[in-house]
Parts: structure tokens; sequence; C-alpha cells
């Protein structure tokens, strides 16, 4: 206990670029920051950048001080002004340390807004081909690049999801990889005697929708009881009704908004189904793992370091996807089996677990 007495006063300040979506990032963060001043007693201070409004989808403790910038950076002026402001915030709070989880250009900069005193942490959500290649085009890619090269190496300490995503080109020696945690934890096995199936992602085309959809149709034709319900915020770029009515989906597939009860959504489930392009951690598996769903993915995204053969079917095409999925209909001992399985190794990834790696990790930084 006199440990942790140690530690009850210390000010951690993040900065990020949005915490009022429903994505992966802003859970996590929710998740942390809530742990951290809640249970271990830190005290925690979040600004966000690029908020359009100032109520989060996700519930942040009362204990938690969120500033919100009025500045929006679109170009060389704007920064010098969010700089200022970010100066004096610093100034104000007098973190004993600070994080940044804006993976975006802007965040690169901002160790060097942060006295030389004050240890910096960057956290990095996306897989390091996005972070380098995918994230930006045309002139903004290679200023990304240039910034990365030039700024990331000065932070104290480089935090990434998986082991797959260590930097080549930051020393190791201030990498650490530390998971997501899990969101919500699960009492009471799923009976998965449900005839129905969960996808959960963004309404973007990177989420692969249409490759789910076109083996979806394909398994309809074999089972018409069974429907898909999608979860996932609408975008401009993408029109999912369109493609569900391409298909003739209309009876088979029902699209909502994010809801803060996605747990309950993943037990009215059989199984969880992927078809995204890319994904740097992917929460979405852990929660439906704990919730004893059974996966099928497409291989574009790695096995990561929780999917395997015991809890998912990892596929290829649409082939082996549509026989996934048809085996785990017809097969319900199979599909608890790998259900009970996928539980078991969700549990691993408990909020408190990783916490305590948060926990060591701004004891010893310097």
């Amino acid at each position: 206990m006199d440990r942790i007495n140690e530690y009850v006063m210390k000010t951690l300040l993040y900065f990020v670029s949005k915490i009022t979506d429903s994505g992966g990032v802003s859970r996590v963060l929710s998740l942390k920051v809530n742990f951290l001043a809640d249970v271990l007693g830190y005290k925690v201070h979040i600004i966000s950048t690029n908020d359009t409004r100032q109520l989060p989808f996700f519930c942040f403790s009362d204990k938690v001080k969120i500033h919100f910038s009025e500045i929006k950076v679109n170009g060389f002026m704007s920064l010098l002004e969010l700089k200022k402001e970010s100066k004096k915030k610093i100034n104000e709070i007098q973190p004993d340390i600070v994080l940044v989880t804006d993976n975006g250009i802007k965040g690169l900069f901002i160790r060097e807004w942060v006295p030389d005193s004050i240890p910096c942490i960057y956290e990095l959500h996306a897989s390091p081909k996005h972070f380098y290649k995918t994230g930006y085009q045309g002139i903004k890619k290679y200023m990304n690049n240039f910034f990365i090269d030039k700024y990331l190496s000065k932070y104290q300490r480089v935090v990434v999801l998986r082991d797959e995503f260590v930097l080549p080109d930051i020393n190791l020696s201030k990498q650490l990889v530390i998971p997501n945690p899990l969101s919500f934890y699960v009492e009471n096995d799923n009976a998965l005697n449900h005839k129905k199936a969960i996808a959960v992602g963004r309404l973007i085309s990177l989420k692969g929708y249409n490759r789910l959809l076109s083996g979806w149709k394909k398994i309809t034709d074999k089972h018409p009881e069974y429907v898909l319900d999608i979860f996932g915020e609408a975008s401009e770029e993408y029109d999912i009704h369109e493609v569900i009515a391409s298909y003739n989906l209309q009876k088979n597939v029902y699209v909502f908004p994010p809801t803060a009860q996605i747990k309950e959504k993943y037990l009215e489930a059989n199984f969880l189904l992927h078809g995204s392009f890319s994904e740097s951690f992917g929460m979405v598996f852990l929660e439906a793992m704990q919730c004893c769903l059974p996966i099928v993915y497409y291989n574009d995204i790695g096995n990561g370091d929780f999917l395997n053969k015991r809890n998912s079917f990892g596929v290829t095409n649409e082939a082996e996807f549509v026989e996934a999925v048809d085996t785990l209909i017809k097969n319900s001992i199979l599909r608890k089996e790998m259900g009970q399985n996928a539980k078991q190794t969700s549990d691993l990834y408990k909020l408190e677990i990783i916490m305590s790696y948060w926990d060591a990790l701004f004891r010893e930084i310097k």
C-alpha cells in the first residue's frame, strides 16, 4: 500500500485527437484513464483537439479533467496557435508525465512543446504500415514520414499494441508492447443458440463490408433464417445500404449506429464476422470473444496475438469465408467449443492486468 501512496499524486496529461466519437481509441482511453484516476489514484487531464462537440460517447470519470481545444489545425498558423495554447495548459497543469495518443502529424510535434524535464510517452494505435504509408496521401504522406523520422525518437517511450508493430527505425530500448484492455466482463456464458451474426466497425470501405456482404448473400441462400446485425458509425465515403440492396439482403442484414450497450448485442449473436483489410489491434475481437463468440475474419489483418484456430477461422477468400460460416451454423458443438476457447483467451486482457503494465511504466520512467 505504501508503494501506491508514493504515486497517488502523480499527474498525467494526455493529448488526444478526439474523445467524443465511438471509435476504439476513445473507448480504450476512457477505460484506461478511469482506472488510473478511480483505482490507482493518479490525477488525469486530457487535452482533446479535434472534437466538434463536447459530449463524449463513452463515460469518463468525474475525476478526469477534460480540456477541449477550439483550435482546429489546418495549417502552419493554426499549429502555432495550438502550440501556444498547449504550452500554457502544460504550465497550468504541471504534469509529471505527458502521453500522446494523437497519431496524426501534429501529435509528433508535442514533445517539442513539453519541457525537457517532463517525460513523454507516444502511444501508437495503428500498424506501422498505416502509420508510415496509408494514413496520408500525396505531400502529406511525405511530410508525415519526414516528421516521424525527425521527432518520434525524441519521446522517452513509444508504446505499441503488438509485437509485430515494433518500429524498425526507433531504438528498441525505447519501445514497449502494451495491448489494449478488455472493455467489459461477462459472467454467464452465451448459449450461442441464436440465428444471428454480428459485425462491428465504422461504415467505411477499409472495413471490407463489400466482401463480407457478398459472402453473407451465399450464406442466406443456404440459411435464409439467419440475419446479420451491423453496428457502426456512418461515413460519407461509403453507402452500405446501397451494397445491401445490390445483394437483395434487406431482410437478412440490419444496420445500427454505435451503441454503448454493445455487450448485450454480442450476447444476442452466435458469431462475429469481420471483413476488414486492416486492423491495428481489434477491440471488437476481444469484446466478441468475451461474449463466447467464435470469429470469422480475413487474414489481411494477420492473426494478431489472440486469434487462432481454437477460437476463430482466418480465411483468404470468399469460398473459405462461406465454408467457415456454414460450419459454425451447422456444427453447434464446434461453435460452443470455439466460443469457450475465445472467452478464455480474452480473459488474459482484463483491465486490471493491462493497467498493471501502465502503472509499472509510470513508476519507472524518468
